[in-house]
């Protein structure tokens, strides 16, 4: 643990860095008011900082550069008492996000691009797994040459059509009398029920291989509202912050792929109510560059979803995480 002395040194260098991205030495540090040092004594407790881990030297200056030691020093020094509940800040967040009318999907993607527009980062946001998923409507329609429309609306307000070959069907059949028995089989049942109805069906019944193949898509069209909905937003902030090409082409590939975007959030098994990982501390070797906080949020089913802010390691710690603290919080009272 450092003393006081050095942590108000460490403190000093790391707010410097953060504004300006600007390596520090002992003599500019000597000119903050608050400090009260001479630039000999800085510079002797700069050269015990360094040797402990917390600063490091870079190549085009004499100056020194907090050291992913430094910012989780940095950040458990502060976080004990820096994150404020600010309900002024909170309501202000649900005006934003009151987004009447629209299905969930669109819901958490405006959600993730407002929370871009407040902190320049990127923005993340799984939404929770639905264990409850069911058809709330469904629609038949006769197309040309032998052929239906099936249409199906989940309970998140997710959509799905299909197009169905009725060749074969009974041609006493009507349109109006399939889709009442789609109806009767499908509408307000979750996953489990439909699979139950699959089961049941019989294949000596009329039209029984149509209602197969209805059942089938009904079953694709739930597990895929039961599975994560990824929503990533400002990845294009990423050339703000970091400087080699290669990186930069690298990360945006890695983020383009929603199999690596649940990941991050998987391997995040702290439950507090925010979380950081500070550059080596994650797991994935791409981001050791970044520093991700995350945080949680209460559907208003009792699922939770996840928030997490994606950026450079030379990050404002305090003023990110109690923008993330409150939107976690405005987003569990927005649905």
């Amino acid at each position: 643990m450092l003393d006081d002395r050095k942590m108000m040194i460490l403190t000093e260098i790391v707010d410097y860095y953060i504004s300006s991205a600007e390596p520090i030495g002992s003599r500019t540090l000597s000119k903050i008011p608050t400090i009260g040092l001479s630039s000999a004594t800085i510079r002797n407790e700069m050269s015990d900082l360094e040797e402990l881990g917390f600063l490091t030297k870079t190549h085009i200056s004499s100056g020194r550069i907090p050291s992913n030691k430094a910012y989780r020093e940095y950040v458990n020094h502060f976080f004990a008492d820096g994150i404020k509940l600010n309900k002024k800040y909170i309501s202000s967040l649900m005006e934003s996000l009151d987004y009447q009318g629209m299905s969930m999907k669109d819901y958490y993607e405006a959600a993730s691009r407002l929370l871009v527009e407040k902190t320049n980062y990127l923005s993340l946001i799984v939404s929770p797994i639905s264990n409850t998923s069911l058809v709330e409507f469904v629609k038949v329609e006769a197309l040309a040459a032998n052929r239906l429309l099936f249409v199906l609306v989940g309970k998140s307000g997710h959509t799905a059509s299909f197009v169905l070959d009725n060749t074969g069907i009974d041609t006493e059949t009507s349109v109006e009398d399939l889709e009442a028995a789609i109806r009767k089989m499908v509408l307000n049942k979750d996953l489990e029920a439909i699979k139950d109805s699959l089961k049941a069906l019989d294949p000596q019944m009329a039209n029984w291989q149509f209602f197969v193949g209805v059942l089938k898509k009904t079953l694709s069209f739930l597990e895929e509202e039961s599975s994560y909905n990824v929503f990533l937003n400002g990845i294009g902030n990423i050339i703000n912050y970091y400087q080699e090409e290669n990186h930069v082409k690298s990360l945006i590939d890695y983020l383009e792929d929603e199999s690596n975007l649940i990941k991050i959030f998987l391997n995040n098994e702290d439950e507090k109510a925010l979380n950081i990982k500070i550059g080596s501390e994650n797991e994935e070797d791409i981001l050791k560059e970044s520093s991700l906080i995350f945080s949680q949020y209460d559907n208003g089913s009792g699922q939770r979803g996840n928030i997490i802010l994606i950026g450079p390691t030379r990050m404002d710690y305090l003023k990110i995480a109690n923008i993330l603290f409150n939107f976690s919080r405005a987003l569990s009272k927005g649905r």
